[in-house]
C-alpha cells in the first residue's frame, strides 16, 4: 500500500504520483519498488526539492539533519548550475568513452558531458533526481539503488569511467557499505576503468559538536565519518538513513582491499579532496 508525506500542495503529489507510476512500470508493481527501497514508501525529500526547484519553486531550503540535531542546510538551485566546481571539472575533462554518474541528482556533470560529445549514463536511487534529468534532456539516465542485492542493473565491463562527486560516496552508509559498493563499481568496470570522487574530510575540524559525534562513534567502534541523517523539506520530513564520510586515508584503505589503486588523492578547497583511482586489472 502506497503512503505519501504531506506535501502541501496538491499540484506536487499528483506530479509525484506520474513520476512514481512513469518511472517504476518497469519494476513490476508498487510493492516490488518499495520493498526494493527497504520500507520507506516515497520519502523522496531530495527528489521533491529537485522538482519544485526545476518547475522554478525557488526559495526554499533543503535541510540535512544528524541524529544529534545538528542541521546543514542549502539551496537546492545549486545543483542545477550550468558549470561543474572547478575542482569538478578539472577531473571531467579526463573523462572519455562510456561514463558513468553514480548519484546524477538534477544531471549538472551529465549534460556537461553530452554538450562535449560524451557517452554518459546516470544513476539515482531518487525518482524525483531522475525526473528532473529527462526533463533536462539527460536521455541515458537509471533509477537505480547500486546499494541493492535485489538486481543487478549494471553489466560488467560496461563503462570507461565512473564519477561520484558531491560526497555521495556517503551513499555507502558505512564502512562495510563502502567495501560492498567498490567491489561492485569496479566490476561494472572496463580493465582500464577510473573512478574520480570529491569528498569532505570529516576530521578536518574544530567544532565541538562535529569532534563529540566523532568521539561517540570511536566508543561505538565505529569510523568517526559514520553518521545518521535525515532529509528535511518545508513541510516533509524523510526516513533516517545511514551515511558514510570516509577520511583520504579509508578511502585509500578501502580502494586497497577492493580491487582499486589510488591515482591521485588530495585537497581541492577547505576540508575537501579529491581522488581519482583507477581499477587494477
Amino acid at each position: 500500500m502506497r503512503t505519501f508525506l504531506p506535501f502541501g500542495q496538491v499540484n506536487r503529489m499528483a506530479v509525484f504520483d506520474r513520476v512514481i507510476a512513469d518511472l517504476l512500470e518497469e519494476k513490476g508493481s508498487f510493492d516490488q519498488y518499495f520493498d526494493m527501497m527497504d520500507d520507506k514508501p516515497h520519502r523522496d525529500i531530495f527528489g521533491v526539492a529537485l522538482v519544485d526547484c526545476d518547475a522554478g519553486n525557488i526559495g526554499h531550503t533543503l535541510t540535512i539533519r544528524r541524529d544529534d540535531d545538528h542541521v546543514d542546510s542549502h539551496d537546492p538551485s545549486l545543483y542545477f548550475t550550468k558549470e561543474p566546481f572547478e575542482h569538478e571539472a578539472a577531473l571531467l575533462h579526463r573523462a572519455a568513452e562510456r561514463v558513468l554518474d553514480v548519484g546524477c541528482g538534477a544531471g549538472r556533470p551529465l549534460l556537461w558531458l553530452k554538450q562535449r560529445g560524451v557517452n554518459v549514463t546516470g544513476i539515482d536511487l531518487s525518482p524525483g533526481a531522475i525526473d528532473v534529468c529527462r526533463r533536462r534532456g539527460c536521455e541515458d539516465v537509471r533509477l537505480v539503488d547500486i546499494m541493492s542485492s535485489a538486481t543487478e542493473t549494471l553489466k560488467d565491463a560496461e563503462f570507461q569511467t565512473a564519477v561520484l562527486f558531491g560526497n555521495n560516496v556517503g551513499i555507502v552508509g558505512t564502512l562495510d557499505g563502502a567495501r560492498h559498493f567498490f567491489r561492485r563499481l569496479a566490476r561494472a568496470m572496463y580493465p582500464d576503468g577510473h573512478l574520480p570522487i570529491t569528498g569532505l574530510d570529516i576530521a578536518q575540524t574544530c567544532d565541538p559538536r562535529h569532534l563529540t559525534y566523532h568521539q561517540w562513534n570511536r566508543v561505538l567502534g565505529r569510523p568517526i565519518g559514520e553518521i545518521t541523517m535525515r532529509f528535511e523539506n518545508q513541510d516533509m520530513i524523510g526516513s533516517w538513513v545511514r551515511w558514510f564520510y570516509p577520511t583520504p586515508d579509508e578511502l585509500r584503505e578501502i580502494a586497497v582491499e577492493t580491487g582499486w589503486s589510488v591515482k591521485e588523492l588530495g585537497s581541492t578547497y577547505g576540508p575537501f579532496y579529491s581522488a581519482v583511482l583507477g581499477k587494477l586489472s
